[in-house]
């Protein structure tokens, strides 16, 4: 996750994705906000208008993007210094120089802190928004911790004033609304057709990035960014899937190096493989996203987490794991 982005998502109509740029997580994501999580206290009260100072950003996140790499490798754009393709507009703040001027930025920010969690607001937020959002992130804690079985402490909330102010002081693509680097970053778009349900979308799947980051799963990438898309209430008609797809096999890693396109393919299958699975539960209990989780937690192995939750699941058929995804997937992209 770079200081830009762990995961990014993109708004309806603009496709939600997890920027490659999150592929690689920082040790201090893994570990750090793991330990941090376990000592932060879960009293919490409620938020008070009357703090809004501003403040620099708290150590433990600068800590935390210091030690995210940086860059991106997608086709087109410019290249930066150690052969990152950096196709946005902003490039230029993608590279390692650029972290000053991002924690800058965020040093004019307004703190509203209740017990545990905090969120920083750009000036031009209202009072009201940065309150409610902070509400908000602990409905989404509840939401996340309800559908995977995952209670993470909440993470710090960066509201931006706008989109486009968003984009341009970060490293994400140019139709990002929010991101996840240790902190969630969102936009206020509060006052947009549909803004607060498309807020309530990006906190929970910001906030899922974060619950399984925070709890040592970061791979499958397929399963990281699927399972964020369905607790995000997102849908996969956002996204271009077409026959015959990128082979489970390859699906394990985020692709370093792809055109805007096979990156649509590849968010929008890591959805279908985590509904495919969801459908090979067939509604048996305790069958779902939250066992799955839990499995990856006991220590599943990554790479074939998908080949063997299907045959686990698929114990009455002969027929082979990935005929069966395969059969799933081609009768969806001829709908």
């Amino acid at each position: 996750m770079n200081k830009a982005a762990a995961g990014a998502r993109l708004g309806p109509c603009r496709k939600r994705v997890m920027v490659p740029l999150m592929v690689i997580v920082a040790t201090w994501l893994g570990e750090s906000l793991m330990t941090s999580d376990k000592q932060r206290s879960p009293t919490r009260s409620a938020p008070s208008a009357r703090q809004g100072s501003a403040q620099a950003p708290p150590e433990r996140y600068a800590r935390a993007v210091e030690a995210t790499p940086r860059g991106i490798e997608v086709q087109g754009g410019e290249t930066a210094p150690g052969g990152a393709v950096l196709p946005w507009e902003n490039a230029v703040l993608c590279r390692s120089q650029s972290l000053r001027d991002w924690l800058t930025y965020l040093h004019g920010f307004r703190s509203f802190g209740t017990t545990g969690s905090t969120v920083y607001a750009d000036p031009a937020v209202q009072t009201n928004i940065a309150v409610g959002l902070s509400a908000e992130l602990e409905a989404a804690r509840q939401e996340v911790r309800r559908r995977i079985g995952i209670d993470a402490e909440s993470p710090l909330l960066y509201v931006h004033r706008d989109i486009a102010t968003l984009r341009a002081h970060s490293c994400v693509p140019p139709n990002a609304v929010a991101f996840y680097d240790g902190a969630i970053h969102v936009a206020d778009i509060s006052q947009e057709e549909g803004g607060s349900r498309e807020l309530w979308r990006s906190l929970l799947h910001e906030y899922t990035h974060h619950a399984l980051l925070t709890h040592g799963i970061q791979h499958p990438a397929w399963f990281q960014e699927g399972l964020a898309m369905h607790v995000g209430q997102e849908s996969v008609r956002d996204f271009k899937v077409s026959w015959p797809g990128i082979h489970p096999t390859q699906m394990n890693e985020v692709p370093r190096a792809a055109s805007t396109s096979s990156l649509g393919q590849f968010y929008g299958q890591s959805f279908m493989m985590v509904a495919f699975l969801e459908t090979l539960c067939a509604g048996r209990v305790g069958c779902g996203e939250a066992r799955f989780v839990s499995k990856l937690r006991d220590g599943a192995e990554p790479t074939t987490f998908f080949e063997s939750s299907v045959r686990e699941l698929n114990l009455s058929s002969n027929v082979d794991p990935l005929e069966r995804w395969q059969g799933y997937f081609k009768t969806f992209t001829r709908q």
